[in-house]
């Protein structure tokens, strides 16, 4: 029990100066010291912090197959199991998975082993609601159960603080809205569900930043800024292909269309116009303004989309690509630079990456007449080996330069 206690005892004092440093009440030196006065060296923290990745990996992965061997298990017999059996055994099956996991995390030393049993139960719960909505004679490819499991794990996510389940929903709502979106959308072009996924990851970005001024939810910020910084990223990649500006539309139903897109542009342009007045955000001034240059680039961008036709002149169409390939390069080295100064690896390594895929994109579209000859793939493998090592090289000086930490 006493090493239990020290144990907790130890990563609570971790979990605290790691706040600390966040707000700028002690430096990263300081933290280093009062850890090293507990006997909490820097070589101890990086073989705990990779048990700790390890354990999770596993733990996670078993609870998945756990929970994959249950449901295939369950739906073999489906047919032979009564009604009401079903209903009390999936329902049996998610109380007890989230009674074991809430005791292992909250009254044991098993925090990750507890979290991993919630992921159990959140995948239990899925099945169940895919297996119960056969019982209705619902199609498994009706994608509205996607709403119902959305529904049923995102509360728990942020009621135990489970980065698991977070980015579990995180997945959901990605896909659920653009599908959903679709589906009420009848003849009008495919430009729309550009125009929404474009103020979609804006408006994801920004909820990172305003999950990271509360206390109980900040855990997820990281999460949501590299989420919505990726959706814009996605998004701006599509836009750099030539094919896809040939398969717009004409939007003729203005009215459903443009709720969506009114609602998300007040959101992002408030929640960012809220940083300015209020004053409460710790960013500085450079960094505000390129925020908020590149969000109101977003805001235009999704109603350019939303009010585009087909563009079938050549000569606009180059114009056209050329500016947003521009962009796409710019946007990557600008979230590289978001991520230096607000100290995020996720965020330099997405940027980074966008960048060089970009390069090398374009690099495979400039010499694709070549691809049959072995001098094409000796100039790329030496090209590949130099950009990795480049890239490792930029990647590192940056962490040294801006103390940031990879975990």
């Amino acid at each position: 029990m006493k090493s239990s206690n020290n144990l907790n005892f130890l990563d609570r004092i971790r979990r605290d100066l790691k706040v600390f440093v966040e707000r700028g009440i002690i430096t990263n030196i300081q933290e280093d010291s009062i850890l090293e006065y507990y006997g909490v060296t820097k070589d101890i923290l990086d073989k705990g912090n990779s048990y700790s990745r390890l354990i999770i990996i596993l733990s996670t992965l078993g609870a998945a197959l756990v929970g994959l061997g249950v449901v295939l298990l369950i739906a073999a017999n489906w047919n032979t199991i009564p009604s009401i059996v079903k209903i009390i055994m999936s329902v049996l099956s998610v109380i007890t998975s989230n009674i074991i996991g809430y005791w292992l995390t909250y009254k044991t030393i098993y925090k990750r082993i507890g979290s991993s049993i919630f992921f159990l139960a959140a995948f239990l719960f899925s099945g169940s609601v895919f297996l119960i909505g056969q019982m209705y004679h619902i199609r498994s490819d009706n994608f509205d159960i996607l709403l119902w499991i959305l529904l049923g794990v995102f509360p728990v996510a942020y009621i135990i603080n489970s980065k698991a389940l977070f980015r579990l929903s995180m997945a959901i709502v990605l896909f659920w809205p653009g599908w959903k979106l679709t589906t009420l959308i009848t003849d009008d072009g495919p430009q729309f569900i550009f125009s929404f996924y474009v103020l979609f990851g804006a408006f994801i970005y920004l909820m990172g930043f305003l999950h990271s001024k509360t206390s109980n939810f900040k855990i997820f910020t990281n999460t949501l800024i590299f989420v919505g910084s990726a959706v814009i990223l996605a998004v701006s990649y599509i836009l750099t292909m030539d094919g896809i500006w040939n398969e717009w539309g004409t939007i003729t139903n203005y009215l459903p269309n443009i709720i969506p897109i009114i609602f998300l542009t007040f959101t992002v342009l408030v929640i960012q116009s809220s940083k300015y007045y209020f004053n409460n955000f710790e960013f500085s001034p450079k960094l505000l303004f390129i925020e908020s240059f590149v969000l109101l680039y977003l805001v235009l961008l999704s109603w350019f989309l939303f009010f585009t036709a087909k563009i079938t002149d050549e000569y606009i169409l180059f114009f056209i690509l050329v500016v947003f390939n521009l962009i796409f390069l710019g946007l990557s080295l600008t979230i590289t630079y978001i991520g230096i100064t607000l100290k995020r690896y996720s965020l330099v390594n997405l940027g980074l990456f966008a960048a060089i895929l970009f390069i090398f994109t374009k690099y495979f579209d400039l010499f694709i007449g070549m691809i049959d000859t072995g001098l094409f793939f000796a100039i790329t493998g030496m090209l590949l080996l130099l950009g990795g090592v480049t890239f490792e090289r930029v990647r590192r000086r940056l962490l040294d330069r801006f103390d940031l930490n990879e975990g």
